[in-house]
């Protein structure tokens, strides 16, 4: 240890070929995207139940149901691979998507937390 202000050594900051998956997220990031498959789920199930019923009370609405639903499943599916992969324009598409038409300012705020994290972690990858 000859100078002990020497910048430390790290596999991160010397990897110019970072590896960006799920399992190298931070938690608080993994429990994001798992709240968010939960609720895709929680959500989905009673559409899904509601479609496949024989006797629905008006089809109609069981039919929009279930295509919201699938379209919040996508949605799920595209900010997992965004996080995970850490896609900083695709998060600011999926931050741009919750605000408007969405409305969802919570997710926005969590989405902007992450990007700037995310944003973070590629630049001390790169460099």
């Amino acid at each position: 240890m000859e100078n002990v202000y020497e910048k430390p050594e790290s596999e991160l900051i010397n990897s110019e070929n970072a590896e960006y998956t799920f399992t190298s997220l931070g938690i608080w990031r993994k429990i994001f995207i798992v709240l968010s498959w939960l609720m895709a789920l929680v959500i989905t199930y009673p559409a899904l139940t509601e479609f496949m019923r024989e006797d629905q009370a008006n089809p109609d609405f069981a039919t929009i149901f279930l295509t919201m639903s699938m379209l919040h499943l996508a949605l799920c599916f595209w900010m997992t691979f965004a996080i995970s992969k850490r896609k900083l324009g695709q998060i600011v598409a999926l931050l741009a998507l919750n605000i408007f038409p969405l409305f969802n300012p919570i997710h926005a705020i969590i989405l902007a937390a992450v990007y700037f994290v995310s944003k973070k972690e590629r630049a001390v990858g790169q460099g």
